[in-house]
């Protein structure tokens, strides 16, 4: 906005307010931009490691049968060997890495479309 004539102005900036807090006696309120949107995950997140917490409905376990303490790391291995639940385990562990979706076939491959694995 001009003040010093009001009918010039223009959009600069659009969005709205997230968290507001009261903080020492003055607020602080969070500007949230349009693009703030895409950053929300929706759905699930395709990942080697399980995206379920350890004793949660979707881990299927109870927490409170393991001693005190015990840590779920979240991968594939765990699942099957400590816990013995790889029937609930909510992560993709056979998933290949960046290194093979990005790789490019080199001469000598076989390229009838078969696993490379």
């Amino acid at each position: 906005m001009n003040w010093l004539q009001p009918d010039e102005f223009g959009l600069i900036w659009s969005g709205k307010l997230g968290d507001i807090k009261i903080k020492d006696g003055h607020f602080e309120a969070e500007l949230v931009g349009r693009a703030a949107v895409l950053e929300r995950v929706t759905g699930r997140v395709f990942a080697r490691g399980c995206d379920a917490s350890f004793g949660d409905a979707r881990c299927g376990l109870n927490a409170g049968n393991f001693p005190a303490g015990t840590v779920c790391p979240r991968i594939f291995e765990a699942c099957q060997s400590q816990f013995d639940n790889t029937v609930n385990f909510r992560g993709f562990p056979y998933m290949i890495g960046e290194d093979a979706a990005y790789a490019a076939p080199r001469d000598g491959d076989v390229k009838d479309g078969s696993s490379r694995y």
